[in-house]
């Protein structure tokens, strides 16, 4: 993270932007330090049906190119996270107080998860637009660490939480649709890029066809861990949320 000082000194768009990534942040360390023991506590989950989840729950990153797509043609990247945050915010909710069968938590974590996917491809490129002199990675590392911070944050609510009102879902997951709100604000807040002409295609280089192969697989890594690796701690060894 950048320095206190500098930080007072970074103009508006770029304390709003950071000021978002860590409310979206906190609200992502909510779902990442909840959501195993929810499914296991709440509906009652085995590992056969975790796993199955993970098919709907991924379904919106598979379709992310072509959902960004059509969201180019009509909004900036700007608006694009404001929505994003808002179908977070949306899942968090109905997970909380909406999803007593499995239906509706299919229902919800799809909606959840395409707020998570979308924001996911729009935070660099907002972060780029931030940059100036060639200061790109440097703002990039910003972002990064104000998402960990965030996360950070979440995940120490839900500790805090749980070791006074014990493991209430409802409230982990209002807190997570306020965090995600509160992100929303700040993103439809910021001006950076409306001089400039809206972003209408992807663009794909072949020369860069390793680096697409590599996140493909860092992807399909990560997903296998963070569905079975926590999955083994709450199932086979209790763990709680606290």
């Amino acid at each position: 993270m950048m320095a206190f000082g500098s930080l007072r000194s970074a103009s508006p768009d770029l304390k709003r932007a950071l000021g978002a990534t860590i409310f979206f942040g906190a609200a992502s360390g909510i779902f990442l330090a909840t959501l195993n023991n929810y499914l296991a506590e709440v509906h009652h989950f085995g590992a056969e049906a975790r796993g199955w989840l993970e098919f709907p729950r991924e379904l919106p990153g598979f379709f992310i190119m072509l959902v960004v797509g059509g969201l180019l043609t009509v909004m900036r990247e700007t608006r694009m996270a404001a929505v994003a945050m808002v179908l977070t915010a949306v899942g968090a909710f109905g997970l909380g107080f909406l999803a007593p069968s499995t239906v509706p938590l299919v229902v919800f974590i799809l909606i959840w998860s395409l707020g998570d996917h979308i924001i996911f491809a729009v935070e660099g490129p907002i972060g780029l637009q931030l940059a100036r002199g060639g200061q790109e990675g440097k703002r990039l590392g910003q972002f990064g660490g104000a998402r960990n911070l965030g996360t950070i944050l979440g995940v120490g609510a839900v500790f805090w939480l749980a070791q006074v009102v014990g493991d209430r879902f409802d409230l982990f997951y209002a807190l997570a649709a306020c965090s995600a709100l509160a992100a929303g604000i700040f993103y439809l807040k910021l001006t950076v890029g409306q001089a400039e002409p809206r972003s209408r295609r992807l663009v794909f280089k072949k020369k860069y066809g390793v680096f697409y192969a590599i996140s493909a697989l860092f992807g399909v890594r990560k997903q296998i861990f963070l569905a079975f690796g926590v999955w083994v701690l709450v199932e086979n060894h209790g763990v709680p949320v606290a």
